[in-house]
């Protein structure tokens, strides 16, 4: 099994200083290092990981990175850029390119028009991501939708990874209408994301089935990879609990469930099967 979507970073400011880019993210308290990773990932039988950089880390992804280096073929990492940046097409062929990244995410989350990633100005940085062909995270909020379908259709040659579509998106209906319009994007994929955060009900999270089923039905499960959050997505440090909840969801078949928890993410993200349990 690969968890598509885990957070590390450590408590060295002074080796890896915090830059805040999210408002709503504070700056942690306590770590959450990539060995305390490795062991919940051996407990709840996690093959590999998808590391993704937190925002309070900025655009600087030296610790992503180093976990990369030291523990070779386990990770793929997905870095941050800052795509207003006049030379974020460089910064991402340095960070994919050199320190071994396998994606970029964009967070567009904090912003109400996201309408400037239709801009001449992000040309270059897609084109980069082409050059490399790396896939796009996106974590956006589920009324940006058109635009970003919009995007996916201009740039047929990019894959595009729907991260989040934002805590509105569970409760108001507005996270299943955000599905079906990106659904015929056949560049768009998305993560089944274990939010324990956003949901009002005790795990398995009844209460956000409705946009899971909704990826399973409008998009299949060829282009859906699956992700603990951890650990933003369980507050309480749950990751195994996490990783069992594809099982818990009843409208998902055995081929669908092996889709989503393995086979789309090594194809997007190319994971060696020789790795495994080399932790």
């Amino acid at each position: 099994m690969i968890d598509a979507h885990v957070h590390v970073w450590t408590l060295e400011p002074d080796r890896y200083p915090w830059n805040q880019t999210l408002a709503h993210v504070p700056i942690p308290s306590a770590p959450a290092n990539v060995e305390a990773l490795i062991s919940k990932m051996r407990v709840a039988h996690v093959s590999h990981a998808v590391l993704v950089q937190p925002s309070v880390y900025g655009w600087d992804n030296s610790y992503l990175c180093d976990c990369l280096d030291k523990y070779p073929g386990l990770f793929a990492g997905v870095c941050l850029v800052d795509p207003h940046s006049t030379h974020a097409a460089d910064d991402l062929r340095y960070w994919c390119g050199d320190r071994g990244c396998q994606g970029v995410r964009v967070n567009l989350i904090a912003d109400d028009d996201v309408d400037w990633i239709l801009g001449t100005a992000q040309q270059g940085l897609w084109n980069a991501a082409a050059e490399l062909a790396v896939p796009v995270a996106l974590q956006v909020r589920s009324h940006h939708a058109a635009t970003v379908a919009a995007l996916a259709t201009r740039r047929p040659e990019l894959r595009f990874i729907i991260d989040s579509l934002g805590p509105d998106s569970f409760h108001s209906g507005a996270g299943v209408r955000a599905v079906k319009l990106l659904a015929p994007r056949e560049n768009v994929f998305f993560k089944l994301l274990a939010l324990g955060q956003e949901s009002r009900e005790v795990f398995p999270f009844r209460d956000l089935w409705a946009v899971y089923r909704a990826m399973i039905t409008f998009v299949g499960s060829h282009r859906i990879v699956f992700g603990s959050d951890s650990p933003y997505g369980q507050p309480e440090g749950r990751h195994e609990e996490a990783m069992t909840l594809l099982a818990a969801l009843p409208f998902l078949d055995a081929t669908a469930r092996r889709n989503i928890d393995e086979i789309t993410a090594r194809k997007l993200w190319h994971f060696d099967p020789q790795t495994e349990g080399k932790q």
